[in-house]
């Protein structure tokens, strides 16, 4: 016997507002998350990074031999859990400005950033966002 768990949408525990600046070399982030609920911001952690799309390995061995294996969102770049002032803490907002390298190897046109806020005691995730860099 299974049983199937019903899973509703909700309303998100905490906003997120992301602005990038990309340039060849790196991309300047400043996020802002805000955290409604006094009782979700003791636990609340943000982190930030990039994401690669349209990645591929080739499999050289074993059974699927000679396949070429397709990957998306692979993370290129993680940081965090980002320090949050006290005070903004407190006030529920998370203000975050970070400068992400990125390597000369990741395709500039399939990157994303990439933000959450989780709970760091639970692990359960209050928002996530991600949305593909664009130039300029």
């Amino acid at each position: 016997q299974s049983r199937v768990r019903e899973v509703s949408a909700r309303t998100p525990r905490a906003n997120l507002m992301v602005d990038a600046k990309y340039s060849e070399s790196s991309v300047e982030a400043a996020l802002l998350a805000t955290v409604a609920l006094p009782a979700d911001r003791v636990d609340a952690v943000v982190f930030l990074g990039v994401t690669e799309d349209k990645l591929t390995s080739p499999v050289s061995a074993g059974e699927n031999k000679g396949v070429l294996l397709k990957h998306d969102h692979v993370v290129r770049a993680l940081i965090g859990p980002l320090a949050v002032d006290a005070k903004d803490r407190a006030q529920g907002n998370f203000p975050v400005r970070r400068i992400l390298a990125l390597a000369p190897d990741w395709k500039r046109s399939d990157l994303s950033i990439v933000a959450f806020v989780q709970n760091s005691r639970t692990g359960e995730i209050l928002q996530a966002l991600s949305t593909p860099l664009c130039r300029g």
